[in-house]
């Protein structure tokens, strides 16, 4: 995992390689402020592995100074201006919805610290922002979803209009709709954000009982969302397929188990994401390299690999 620049070969031509260029320096003990959106969230705890292990093969002794907003997008703002009053040598945002740290990230470049940003979108004052690839992700859960219903029957969509990765998401599977004219969109949901799992299971129980058989499939966003559903069909007594994306422990267990309504989902790669913004930290606070040489784009998206009941014999969730 930590031999970043050479697994992503020449889709990211950063860090790594730059370092060697450069002649790395003896390694500084770093203070580095980390504003997690949502510590609690499987996402973040992996993404913190992935950085982890990073410190840990690199022998790297950085002191991490973390807040957790808990989802809340006023915290998230309030969390990045403490990190700046801290003078960390860098700060790390994750998980998080920016639109109300504006003066808190002016406030960081003026007073010169290199912020980054893990799933959190770009905005001027972050250097670079590292996500998945959202359209990718969804094209092949999608047509995985249609084929698998024969490109007919009704389907149920749930949506999350407030954040911007599902926004993306959605606009995909919308696109492969436009495709399958036979699959009938029976209704579309969008999900309260802060309640996710209990929204979206009451949600499909409504669902359940207005469309019963008609429901073939149920196309959802993350794989919370989709746990949410299959205990709603549960209880209903209904069968359908249904889709998660994210790619959780929990969520490849339950595809891979037998007689399961769960059929697949998609794994993102959050160690990475840890991994990859460790190495970025480590170049521009540590070693002085010039990010614009060390990130080819504001954005980087790595990609996200299907995972279906035929992974199942070859990769023990």
């Amino acid at each position: 995992m930590v031999k970043i620049v050479a697994r992503l070969g020449a889709m990211l031509l950063i860090g790594a390689s730059l370092l060697v260029a450069l002649g790395r320096a003896e390694a500084k003990d770093l203070t580095v402020a980390w504003v997690h959106g949502d510590a609690a969230a499987p996402a973040e705890k992996r993404v913190r592995d992935g950085l982890g292990a990073y410190l840990k093969d690199h022998d790297l002794h950085w002191t991490l100074r973390e807040s957790n907003a808990g989802g809340s997008t006023k915290k998230v703002a309030a969390d990045f201006a403490a990190a700046v009053a801290l003078g960390p040598d860098a700060i790390l945002v994750s998980m998080a919805d920016l639109g109300a740290a504006r003066d808190a990230i002016d406030a960081a470049t003026a007073r010169h610290i290199p912020a980054f940003a893990v799933d959190s979108g770009w905005m001027p004052g972050i250097l670079v922002n590292v996500t998945t690839n959202n359209w990718q992700m969804s094209a092949e859960v999608s047509a995985y979803l249609v084929d698998l219903m024969g490109d007919r029957g009704g389907i149920i969509m749930f949506t999350q209009d407030g954040t911007r990765n599902v926004r993306e998401r959605v606009d995909t599977m919308s696109a492969v709709l436009k495709e399958t004219p036979e699959v009938q969109v029976l209704s579309t949901h969008d999900i309260d954000d802060r309640n996710v799992y209990t929204d979206t299971e009451r949600a499909m129980q409504d669902y359940a009982t207005r469309f019963g058989n008609k429901i073939t499939a149920v196309w959802t966003p993350s794989d919370k969302s989709a746990a949410a559903v299959v205990a709603a069909l549960k209880a209903t007594g209904l069968r359908a397929y249904v889709t998660g994306m994210d790619g959780e422990p929990q969520a490849l267990r339950a595809i891979c188990a037998p007689g399961g309504m769960l059929v697949a989902t998609a794994r993102q790669e959050f160690e990475t994401f840890g991994a990859l913004s460790a190495e970025w930290i480590e170049a521009v606070a540590d070693q002085n390299a010039d990010p614009r040489k060390l990130i080819p784009t504001r954005t980087v998206y790595l990609p996200a690999r299907i995972f279906t009941r035929a992974d199942c014999a070859v990769a023990k969730p």
